[in-house]
């Protein structure tokens, strides 16, 4: 394995049995664009999976069609019902990594904010002796570059007036994440 994604579902509407919402689906299109771009994408030696939860089932289905890729496996084990990460679902995800690894240049895992934040962690910590401590939001994840031994959020973007960033000298720097938001200052027109 040379790529692997864990990334958390889209935006979606609670009141509308949680499909994606308008502004998921677009949200996923570009990061499916991006990770095409980056792991120069052979179908066949690229493993997709989810969770069965429909906004999960929708992101992985986005990435599936713009990647080309034939299959999306679901699975009930990366659903993480009351916002734990339970340590069977660590152990699960160990033995799945490593059992596919060895057939598939790129995994990319779909799943809820206990997968994407905190398996990534523990994940930066065990692969890399890392340390990663990020929050991963709705349409976000963390790509893994395995040859380069190294992790970031997924993607680096912009985000209407804020803007990503990993400036960890910054006297701003928020206890729970070492990315945030430093709001673009623009003047408006005329002044």
């Amino acid at each position: 394995m040379k790529h692997l994604f864990i990334l958390r579902h889209g935006f979606y509407d609670k009141w509308n049995q949680g499909k994606l919402d308008e502004a998921g689906k677009p949200e996923i299109e570009a990061i499916a664009k991006e990770m095409g771009m980056i792991i120069n994408n052979d179908p066949k030696k690229h493993y997709l999976i989810a969770s069965p939860v429909i906004r999960t089932k929708e992101t992985a289905k986005i990435i599936a069609n713009k990647l080309n890729l034939e299959k999306i496996n679901l699975d009930s084990k990366l659903e993480t019902r009351g916002g734990n990460l339970q340590q069977e679902t660590i152990k699960y995800l160990d033995e799945f990594i490593e059992l596919q690894s060895n057939k598939y240049d790129t995994i990319t895992i779909v799943g809820h904010e206990e997968i994407a934040t905190k398996y990534s962690k523990y994940l930066a910590k065990r692969l890399f002796e890392k340390d990663f401590d990020t929050y991963v939001r709705e349409c976000e994840g963390v790509y893994f570059n395995i040859e380069k031994k190294s992790c970031k959020l997924f993607p680096e973007k912009k985000i209407d007036n804020f803007e990503k960033t990993n400036n960890f000298s910054s006297p701003h720097k928020s206890p729970i994440t070492s990315f945030h938001y430093i709001l673009k200052f623009t003047s408006p027109k005329g002044t």
